[in-house]
Order: structure tokens, then sequence, then C-alpha cells
């Protein structure tokens, strides 16, 4: 029964560095396999080493969606309603939202940059408004929950495939 557990981590583990990073599911499997190994070498150590790993994975965790809430500013949903987006130039807006096209990426750090932008988007005509709306709706269709849902399919799918192929090796 554990092994199950921990295979199903492993592919679980794959899955998630496909969808997120565009990583083979092998080099994932692997990655996440020397992840649970790590974690059991500081279980072996005893219990405090342990927990600090643990909490170390969770404090990774709560930075990234802290950076991602606090100074992203980003609302797929927005996109999806319509509007045009003024966001922090970070690789995951830089996938969603084209300069110019489907929004305005701007450093946020820079005052003078970032005001620049949004005046930009203020400054919109009506007919650009609309031909950025609709683009901003386009963009954002790519993370409708429907597709979301096939995507994991499909690479579940391909993991069954490729763990068939290796057993009838």
């Amino acid at each position: 029964m554990a092994s199950a557990a921990a295979m199903a981590g492993i592919v679980g583990g794959a899955a998630a560095l496909k969808l997120l990073f565009g990583v083979p599911l092998p080099i994932g499997g692997t990655i996440t396999a020397i992840v649970a190994f790590g974690l059991l070498a500081a279980q072996r150590r005893g219990f405090r080493p342990f927990e600090v790993v643990i909490a170390g994975l969770m404090g990774v965790i709560a930075l990234g969606f802290g950076y991602t809430l606090l100074g992203s500013g980003m609302n797929p949903g927005a996109m999806a309603a319509g509007l045009v987006p003024v966001v922090s130039r970070i690789p995951a807006f830089m996938d969603l939202v084209e300069d110019g096209e489907t929004g305005f990426l701007t450093d946020y750090r820079d005052p003078a940059a970032a005001a620049a932008s949004i005046r930009q988007a203020l400054e919109l005509s009506d007919a650009r408004l609309v031909e950025m709306r609709d683009a901003a709706r386009r963009a954002a269709s790519r993370y409708d929950w429907s597709r979301v849902v096939n995507q994991i399919v499909d690479i579940y799918e391909e993991v069954i495939a490729q763990s068939r192929a290796y057993c009838h090796r």
C-alpha cells in the first residue's frame, strides 16, 4: 500500500512539473523521486530535521503565493471578463499577457514605468480597447477549467501509456 501511495506521489509530481514548467514526464518523475528520497533521508535523522525541511518547503510555497498575490496584480478571471491588465513583468504573466496586445507589462519597482503603463492603458481609444479586451479574453480562455482538465487527463493518459510500454519490455 505504501509503495502505491509513493508511486502516486511521484506520478502526481511528474504531472505537476509537466503542467507548470513543461518538464518531460520521465525527468519530472526523476526530480520528484529525488526530492522524495531527500525527504526520507531527512526523516531518518529524526523528527526535528524532518520538520525543518517540511517547514522550509512550505515557506517556499508561501513565498510563491505571496509574491503572486501581492507583487503581480494579475487576475485571469478579470481578463476573461474583458479587463485589460497592467501587470508585473514576471515569467508567469509574460506567458499570458502580450505587451500592448492583451494587456501591459510593467516593472512595479520602477514607479515611472508603472505610471506610464497605467497611463497608456487609460488613454486607449474605444476601438483599441475593444480589440485588446477581445484579445485578453482569448488569452484567458487558455486557462478555462475545461481546457485545464483536458490537459491533466492528457498527461495522465501519457503516463499510463509510458508505464504500459515500460512494463511490456
